[in-house]
């Protein structure tokens, strides 16, 4: 029999079945068939396991196992149909099972479109997300856009953004125009807010510019109603500006929204605000009568711990505070003795209060389970003593005296605590960069940093790398220089560069 003639597309089931029934099953024919039935239950298994993982169901409009829905699809006017049924007559019914093989195989064809369909799609999804378009990139303005790491200078009539890697200028904002100095930087997403003051001149208002962190162009610019600009905090869009006139004994508060410079409030206040800080919509206020919370908004005061005769003028107070973990720590400092206290920050519920501590605290450091400062002297005499206490409890866990003056507030890190030191040039000593244990005080290592005379210095935690900066606040203005080093953090120098400025502040930005 020839095969060609024999075997038909159109109505292979019929003589498929028509073969079943020949006597003999090792004739040629009776060998297909049964490899053609075999094929046939193996892509009928791989459909069933498509299908349940497709999880398509019956409200898709397929039906349950569509593939076996008695359709139809024989083909009566071909010739090879009429030939077929002289073979085998009984098996005229046979049309069903030719379409159910027919729409299997279209399933299939089906199921096999979707599923590389769903690979396809979720190929497309991870490129885009490990690769995103170069068109989602944020807009250079956008002060909420994430920047590269920087270290910001600022020194009178200008600011400076630095690699903090390498050191090199990035751009300069000179503000000679502004006439005033800049009092603070605060560096937040793609923006640099400066407080630019004019406290030593009362005629001329205080400025607060935002620049462009990348390129360090003028976002906006804003003049303050009073000219002493003391300091700027910036919180969830908003920026908030003290202005401090102390011949007056009092401040008022600007509040800007960050995007636009738009002045969205400003209220005054009866106290001389000396530091400022911001925690969830509340501004904690270091005055010259003590600690004051108020609202962000409009000023009122929601708790405040006042000290007692602290309003003459002759004994003011100065408090400076940081929070963390929603507990407030303060540093009280009058004119002879310090301490410290630690408050609930949302009741304002004192928590303790540290031991009197003779001469004044500048500022302190809050690492781990500790709180690091240095004192002061009355008459600006350096410490040379560094002070650990436990922020539990208030007590002092250990103190390190030294024989230079220390020149910068405790900066801590991964366990090691890091102090500039200073003798000055007219003793022939150098200046040093100090790394203690963090749990014992224990020295570590010493480095020697350039220093000038009388220097005005600090230590600046970067990512990876501490800086150092120090300015020659003794050498004629014409000839300040200042100096930074940057270190990695077993004290190596990574690099140094020397500026022809005289340096009021160095922030870091990661």
């Amino acid at each position: 029999m020839d095969d060609k003639e024999y075997f038909n597309p159109g109505i292979v089931d019929e003589q498929v079945d028509a073969l079943l029934q020949t006597s003999d099953p090792a004739e040629k024919e009776q060998r297909t068939v049964h490899d053609l039935q075999e094929i046939y239950q193996s892509d009928l298994q791989s459909l069933e396991r498509v299908w349940k993982s497709l999880n398509l169901g019956t409200d898709t409009g397929f039906g349950e196992r569509p593939w076996l829905d008695n359709i139809s699809h024989t083909d009566t006017s071909s010739p090879y149909y009429e030939r077929s049924r002289s073979m085998q007559g009984q098996h005229t019914q046979r049309d069903k099972t030719s379409a159910r093989l027919a729409l299997t195989r279209r399933f299939s064809l089906i199921a096999a479109v979707l599923v590389g369909a769903l690979l396809v799609g979720s190929l497309i999804a991870f490129l885009n997300i490990s690769h995103p378009p170069q068109g989602s990139a944020s807009v250079p303005n956008n002060p909420q856009a994430k920047t590269p790491a920087g270290l910001y200078l600022s020194y009178d009539n200008g600011v400076s953004k630095y690699d903090a890697k390498t050191g090199k200028t990035v751009w300069r904002y000179d503000a000679a125009s502004i006439k005033g100095s800049p009092q603070k930087i605060v560096s937040t997403g793609n923006a640099v807010f400066v407080l630019m003051s004019n406290e030593l001149k009362d005629s001329v208002a205080s400025s607060m510019v935002a620049l462009n962190a990348q390129n360090g162009s003028v976002l906006w610019q804003k003049k303050l109603t009073i000219p002493g600009g003391s300091d700027m905090v910036v919180e969830d869009g908003n920026a908030y500006v003290v202005s401090t006139d102390g011949t007056h004994f009092k401040s008022e508060i600007d509040v800007f929204e960050t995007s636009t410079g738009t002045k969205k409030a400003s209220y005054p206040l009866s106290l001389v605000i000396n530091a400022i800080i911001v925690d969830t919509g509340k501004l904690y206020l270091g005055t010259d009568q003590g600690l004051y919370v108020v609202n962000a908004q409009n000023g009122k005061v929601i708790w405040k711990d006042q000290v007692a005769g602290s309003s003459k003028p002759y004994m003011p107070y100065r408090v400076v505070t940081h929070i963390v973990n929603k507990v407030v720590y303060a540093a009280f400092q009058g004119p002879n003795t310090s301490y410290f206290k630690a408050y609930n920050a949302q009741s304002g519920v004192k928590l303790w209060q540290s031991k009197a501590i003779d001469g004044q605290i500048p500022d302190f450091t809050i690492s781990g389970q500790q709180l690091y400062t240095s004192v002061t002297q009355p008459f600006g005499i350096v410490s040379n003593t560094i002070y650990a206490y436990n922020i539990q409890n208030g007590k002092l866990n250990w103190s390190v005296s030294m024989p230079d003056h220390i020149g910068s507030e405790p900066t801590s890190n991964k366990g090691v605590v890091y102090v500039y030191t200073y003798a000055g040039k007219q003793t022939g000593k150098k200046d040093m960069l100090n790394a203690f244990n963090e749990s014992t005080g224990k020295r570590l290592w010493q480095k020697p940093v350039i220093g000038g005379q009388f220097s005005l210095s600090s230590v600046v935690m970067g990512s990876d790398l501490i800086y150092v900066m120090n300015a020659d606040a003794a050498a004629p203005s014409s000839h300040r220089r200042t100096h930074v080093d940057a270190y990695n953090l077993n004290g190596t120098q990574i690099w140094d560069m020397t500026i022809d400025k005289y340096v009021i502040s160095l922030v870091f930005k990661s």
